[in-house]
């Protein structure tokens, strides 16, 4: 056992160095090789870098929210059939009456099976400070939005109580507005006129960045009490979003149940009434961001495949037209004593060092091109350069083996007399 061991291991280092002379003697053949399989890595390795930094945003913003909260809103997150493919009846939800404060706060008052229930609303309007001016949306919630959202304040503070049951005038303001209102200074304690009120600066949030979930963008915007922004809106038609947090261990369908059953008995709906109201889970969203990223996936491995297939054939094309150029080479060889195995493994050996060369390049090239954009979202993951790694080899393998098949079955005096 341990003689074949030794054997083998001889045979493949031989292999390998006649691999490394033939590359090196056919530079030009080589280089041909190796761009189509580049080409066919880089795809892949970009395609999935652009997956997984798209996933890593889009995850990123959904830790914003706790997944198990449930919306009431007047607005369906699904289509009739309760997936985001069915049908999407807008201009019936465009006739249902509006969420409104008023409903917040019966359901805040009734729901018991809630651990917390907020709302939240997005006014638009500009801020202003010393002759500097910024357009955004302010967001006015209830005290323990904090319950339901990762809120992080950089600077300062959030809500307390005494705020929220006084209406009292502060503002926490996101990083990107307090940066162009107050530029170098320190706007906690300082001053901001929206809609002709003056508000309080309190605190500023952290920086979070932009993605596609968020339901507050916290970077640009605002957040204030709804208790103060009720002076901008009607507590009886204005719309509003109405988020409610399980209690732990609540199963999640009874309190959709029960809060159906609460919004129905506000609205006096008959047993034949159809809601006018939706009750979404947030979960839904992130299921159906799971299956946009499988689709994708799937559609990022057909485009991989192609260009694979662009260099899968280039290798197979040129280790036939080494055999055929080194048909006498082999002939001598196994005349000589070289074991089919050796002269399959000399082949198989060119043809994923061609494949492995290449996958290298193209590595690196997609590597190189993800590090020179300037934005720190790009994912490079070891798992996606080990992938490409992987490919690379099992298509040098693949399109060696029939070339390297044929190699290793030639006649020696058939092989010698060759023309």
């Amino acid at each position: 056992m341990k003689f074949k061991t030794v054997i083998l291991g001889r045979l493949a280092g031989e292999s390998l160095t006649f691999t490394l002379g033939q590359l090196k003697a056919n530079k030009f053949r080589t280089f041909l090789s190796l761009l189509g399989v580049s080409i066919g890595i880089f795809s892949i390795v970009a395609v999935f870098m652009a997956i997984d930094s798209l996933k890593a945003t889009v995850s990123e913003g959904l830790k914003q929210l706790d997944m198990n909260t449930i919306n009431i809103s007047k607005w369906p997150m699904a289509g009739e059939d309760g997936s985001v493919n069915g049908e999407y009846r807008w201009w019936d939800y465009l006739k249902r009456p509006n969420i409104t404060y008023n409903d917040y706060r019966f359901l805040e008052r009734n729901c018991n099976s809630a651990k917390a229930v907020s709302c939240l609303v997005n006014i638009e309007g500009t801020y202003k400070y010393s002759g500097n001016s910024f357009s955004s949306l302010v967001a006015a919630v209830s005290y323990n939005w904090d319950q339901l959202a990762d809120v992080k304040i950089e600077r300062g503070r959030y809500f307390t109580p005494s705020d929220c049951a006084s209406a009292s005038p502060v503002i926490i303001l996101g990083p990107l507005m307090a940066k162009h209102l107050f530029e170098d200074l320190d706007p906690i304690n300082r001053k901001v006129k929206f809609k002709g009120h003056e508000f309080n600066v309190i605190g500023v949030f952290k920086e979070t960045g932009n993605n596609m979930v968020n339901m507050v963008n916290l970077d640009e915007g605002a957040m204030i009490t709804i208790d103060y922004g009720l002076n901008f809106i009607d507590r009886n038609e204005s719309d509003i979003e109405v988020l409610i947090k399980p209690e732990e261990g609540t199963d999640q369908e009874m309190l959709v149940g029960q809060l159906k059953t609460l919004m129905r008995g506000l609205r006096r709906l008959g047993p034949n009434d159809k809601d006018n109201f939706s009750v979404n889970k947030l979960s839904f969203i992130s299921d159906t961001i799971d299956k946009a990223f499988e689709s994708l996936n799937l559609a990022g491995w057909i485009l991989a495949g192609f260009s694979l297939l662009i260099g899968g054939f280039g290798i197979i094309n040129i280790m036939y037209v080494s055999v055929k150029e080194r048909t006498k080479m082999i002939g001598i060889q196994k005349a000589l004593g070289a074991h089919k195995q050796f002269i399959l493994a000399q082949f198989l050996f060119e043809a994923v060092l061609l494949a492995l060369n290449g996958g290298i390049l193209g590595i690196i090239l997609a590597v190189a091109i993800a590090l020179a954009i300037p934005t720190d979202s790009i994912v490079i993951s070891v798992s996606t350069i080990l992938s490409g790694l992987a490919i690379a080899v099992v298509i040098g393998i693949i399109s060696g083996m029939l070339p390297a098949m044929k190699a290793a079955s030639l006649n020696p005096v058939d092989a010698i007399n060759d023309k």
